[in-house]
């Protein structure tokens, strides 16, 4: 005789074990920005830095060399300055990289006109002193001016142009040439984030999947690198990818030549700078 079958629903079925989600780990909170900077406390200068960033991320690619001598080694160390004040967690930590992508456009704006290597100097070294003053202020109003300027004398290369050299570069694997093209003869800046903007941005972002637990990190998450892993990171391998660094500048305008420059033609300065990119390095 055959044992009589329970339904299906009587029937000991065992439970599903939970699927646990791996949790980010708990990110330290910026330091209290109880600094000052010139003749400015930190609220005002935050303030200043946000509003200079809101205009120079808009503005035309337009600056000078960095000259050499003192005013360029000045530079470089003010530079290291804001670098070090993020790497090492200081008061200036939630400022410091905003106010340094606006150093460029903000110090070394190209006059209107065809100034020389000396005249270019000076401005350097007056603006610079405004720099350190907190008088940021006078250095928007003076270089929004020499953006106007180029507005009107300026002529910029239509799309259609644009896009065709552009591909030309890219198809020649002229990356550099490229990216120095739409910096140089683009319109300039970065689009305003406004309803037209994100319309155009949506129609051109492929439509989202959906989310798969497989792809999800569960459990818990990895361990954290132990420090020993960055020591192969050193001051020559930062010298030698910076003068190896190819490419046009972003919001900050800050590009390879730049770059090349201050980490090796200013010696003990450069080498603040390339070490202030070691302590910068285990925060990214």
């Amino acid at each position: 005789m055959k044992p009589r079958e329970l339904p299906l629903s009587a029937q000991h079925i065992p439970p599903v074990p939970p699927v646990i989600l791996g949790e980010l780990p708990a990110f330290p909170p910026l330091s209290r920005p109880t600094f000052t900077w010139g003749t400015r406390d930190a609220a005002c200068f935050i303030t200043d830095v946000n509003r200079a960033y809101e205009a120079t991320t808009k503005w035309r690619k337009n600056v000078f060399k960095l000259p050499s001598g003192a005013v360029g080694k000045k530079f470089t160390q003010a530079l290291t300055k804001l670098y070090i004040a993020w790497g090492e967690r200081g008061p200036m930590e939630g400022i410091a990289l905003k106010a340094a992508a606006i150093m460029v456009p903000l110090l070394l704006q190209q006059p209107n006109g065809k100034s020389t290597y000396r005249e270019n100097s000076v401005h350097l070294q007056r603006r610079l002193d405004l720099w350190e003053a907190g008088s940021l202020s006078e250095l928007i109003d003076e270089c929004g001016t020499i953006q106007q300027q180029l507005k009107s004398s300026h002529k910029v290369m239509d799309d259609s142009t644009l896009a065709k050299r552009f591909a030309t570069m890219i198809f020649n694997n002229n990356f550099k040439g490229a990216m120095s093209l739409v910096c140089d003869k683009g319109k300039g800046g970065i689009l305003s984030l406004d309803e037209s903007t994100k319309k155009d941005m949506q129609s051109k972002h492929p439509a989202p999947e959906p989310i798969s637990v497989d792809a999800l990190q569960t459990g818990d998450m990895p361990a954290s690198p132990h420090p020993i892993f960055f020591s192969a990171i050193d001051s020559d391998l930062i010298k030698r990818c910076a003068l190896r660094t190819k490419g046009g500048a972003g919001v900050s305008q800050q590009e390879d030549v730049l770059w090349q420059k201050m980490t090796t033609a200013f010696n003990a300065t450069s080498t603040g700078l390339r070490c202030c990119c070691l302590s910068a390095q285990t925060c990214i």
